[in-house]
């Protein structure tokens, strides 16, 4: 008689339950809801998210975390947890620090503060300037500065014209005044003489008349420090 062994190789006993990993469409800071799939060690039917149309996807609206569960084949079950703590739609705030405050002819200098800088900017005259910013998710928001405190400057003078006299009465040229009658007193003569700034009469040895000095040829008229 002859003896046989026949050797019968079994391979398709699976008693290991399905692991997974999971990847995301987006891994950086954003506003926007992020997509978390499930990658499973071998086939799997997802069993607790039927709702959606890949069970073995999820969407995230918001920061939190969701389980899949799935079953292989021949019904082991697993489960993997899938996180989201990258998700900021919160728009970001900021203030308005102003340079001056108080009634100025200056210019002002307003900075909007906010947590990763700060931008200026300066009013030359009473106004409204909207600063708009993003953060680093992708919110925006804006804020509005105003100004309602800069005084309009006075329009600077001419210190020529300052200095320059006129008059109705008498001629005046190339800074002579010429058909002053005799014996004219100095208060009746600075009544015809016009000036921005105030006039002292002074004689030939510099000396100040005073209101009853007579006018005479030679006398200087000095307008402000000229």
């Amino acid at each position: 008689m002859v003896q046989i062994l026949i050797n019968v190789k079994v391979d398709w006993i699976d008693k290991e339950a399905p692991t997974g990993s999971i990847e995301f469409n987006i891994t950086s800071k954003t506003n926007q809801s992020v997509i978390a799939t499930l990658i499973p060690s071998e086939e799997v039917t997802g069993t607790n998210n039927t709702e959606s149309e890949d069970p073995l996807k999820y969407e995230f609206t918001e920061n939190g975390e969701f389980t899949f569960e799935y079953v292989d084949k021949i019904g082991h079950r697993g489960s993997t947890t899938a996180i989201v703590d990258w998700i900021d739609k919160v728009k970001p705030q900021a203030t308005l620090v102003y340079d001056i405050t108080e009634e100025t002819e200056s210019n002002v200098t307003v900075t909007v503060e906010f947590n990763d800088g700060n931008n200026t900017y300066t009013f030359t005259k009473n106004g409204e300037f909207k600063f708009e910013f993003v953060d680093e998710a992708g919110n925006t928001n804006s804020i509005t500065a105003e100004v309602t405190w800069i005084k309009e400057k006075e329009p600077e003078e001419n210190p020529d014209e300052d200095d320059e006299i006129t008059s109705s009465i008498y001629e005046i040229e190339d800074n002579i005044i010429r058909k002053v009658p005799l014996n004219l007193e100095m208060s009746e003569f600075i009544k015809n003489i016009q000036s921005k700034k105030d006039i002292i009469i002074k004689d030939k040895n510099q000396n100040v008349l005073n209101e009853t000095s007579k006018i005479g040829t030679g006398m200087k008229a000095y307008v402000g420090e000229n």
